[in-house]
């Protein structure tokens, strides 16, 4: 039987939220080595979500990742956020990015539009529990778990 990997939105609301609120900044947390573990999407609602990496165990030394979604709490000590420009205000589509091999099913990975049509890329890194991000705004390397072209992009709104 086929695994299957979702994403794990917690207690977010999931896209709908996100499509609806749209981005006024983000933030990130970095390893000394080995990238970015953590994502911080500062939502135009007011509210911060808090998105990571999990490693899924399929045995044999292999592992796949797949995205988790918190909602961050008042206690928690927020990262500096860094503004975005205007059109991320307005998220035009959501599409998840899922990487599909014979023994499992991953939701690996996100892709957010904005109305200007620049895209925002979160998926699992190479490295175990990073991240690996994309977008005009956002500079560094690039190393996602899977060749971009292993991700089957489905929209999720």
């Amino acid at each position: 039987m086929k695994q299957h990997f979702t994403f794990d939105w917690g207690r977010t609301g999931g896209p709908g939220i996100l499509l609806a609120s749209g981005l006024k900044g983000y933030a990130t947390n970095r390893r000394d080595v080995g990238g970015i573990t953590t994502f911080w999407c500062f939502l135009g609602n007011g509210s911060t979500w808090r998105l990571e990496c999990v490693m899924n165990d399929l045995g044999d030394w292999e592992e796949v990742g797949s995205l988790v979604f918190w909602d961050a709490s008042e206690e928690m000590t927020l990262p500096e956020m860094l503004p975005l420009p205007p059109q991320w205000a307005q998220i035009e589509s959501i599409d998840k990015l899922v990487v599909q091999v014979d023994e499992f099913c991953a939701d690996s990975g996100l892709v957010l539009t904005n109305r200007a049509g620049d895209e925002l890329t979160i998926v699992c890194g190479a490295n175990v529990c990073a991240m690996a991000v994309r977008a005009p705004f956002f500079e560094g390397e690039f190393f996602p778990e899977f060749a971009m072209e292993r991700y089957q992009r489905v929209p999720m709104m």
